[in-house]
């Protein structure tokens, strides 16, 4: 069976079998290899078998598909040995029979899997999702934090949840996000994992890396891996959305609700009559009756 090795940028390699005649590879979801790194476009190449022979055109791709270091222009013919380039990842072809010659030791050396890479395959055409490998996020961790220089500053700004408006300084080479308190930056919210993402300052850039979390790292609605921030980009972390804020620039002021104010109910004029005038005068008539009753029985 012929199987598709890829490699990153890192030196890591994964394998896919090749149980399907046409496969696609990209960024997004509904692709059959996914690639999540920044450069390759959401629908990058489609990878043909066609009579036993393969091969591979692009879909209109932003940084395009190479084989064997050029660039290519239409479908093109690939073969055990050449090297495909897609973004920042190195594909070929190898044969392995997994039959006889494997049982006889002559199959090809092939790399196996780190960690499972992350590739989340089955031969039933589910999509591959390659993700970076554990072990390089743990090689990550053995450089030494330092404090960046103000000048070099960014920030993360929360766009919703109860945390809105709260502005998060990135001074440090390194920081971890997370739920629990050990992480330097802390997003008490359940959607949010206990330690979700990495940040790392690498020269002018910011990175961020998954974690393996529960929920992913999205950043303007997609989700990644591992991807270099830019300004004004939208991550979001479970349900907690960041805002990234290039270092000098300032923060969004976000409205607070204003509370309801009490209005006073207005109170109408109270008209207050003289208390019993009008029965005075009944009292004054009936009496003077009276008066000239007794005086014409006298």
């Amino acid at each position: 069976m012929f199987k598709l090795i890829i490699e990153d940028d890192e030196g890591h390699t994964t394998v896919v079998p090749l149980s399907q005649d046409e496969i696609t590879i990209g960024r997004k979801e509904d692709n059959t290899i996914r690639l999540t790194e920044r450069n390759v476009s959401r629908y990058h190449a489609r990878l043909v078998r066609t009579n036993g022979s393969f091969y591979i055109e692009d879909l209109d791709s932003y940084n395009g598909v190479k084989v064997n270091g050029d660039r290519i222009t239409s479908r093109t013919t690939i073969n055990e040995g050449d090297l495909v380039e897609i973004g920042d990842y190195h594909l070929a072809l190898q044969w392995v029979d997994d039959g006889k010659d494997a049982a006889k030791g002559q199959a090809k050396q092939v790399p196996p899997p780190l960690v499972q890479q992350q590739a989340q395959r089955q031969m039933d055409g589910a999509t591959a999702i390659l993700k970076l490998p554990v072990e390089k996020r743990e090689s990550e961790k053995k450089r030494p934090v330092e404090q960046i220089p103000p000048e070099k500053v960014a920030r993360f700004q929360v766009l919703s949840t109860e945390l809105e408006g709260r502005v998060f300084e990135l001074n440090k080479t390194e920081l971890t996000i997370g739920r629990t308190d050990e992480n330097d930056i802390v997003l008490p919210h359940r959607s949010v994992s206990a330690t979700h993402a990495k940040l790392v300052f690498d020269g002018d850039i910011y990175r961020i890396l998954d974690l393996d979390s529960a929920n992913g790292v999205l950043v303007n609605g997609e989700e990644y891996a591992r991807v270099d921030l830019r300004p004004e980009d939208v991550v979001e972390l479970g349900h907690v959305k960041l805002k990234f804020l290039p270092p000098g620039a300032q923060p969004e002021r976000v409205p607070r609700p204003e509370r309801p104010q009490a209005v006073p109910k207005r109170i109408e004029p109270l008209e207050v009559k003289p208390a019993g005038r009008s029965k005075w005068w009944l009292w004054a008539s009936l009496a003077a009756i009276v008066a000239v009753s007794a005086a014409g029985l006298v």
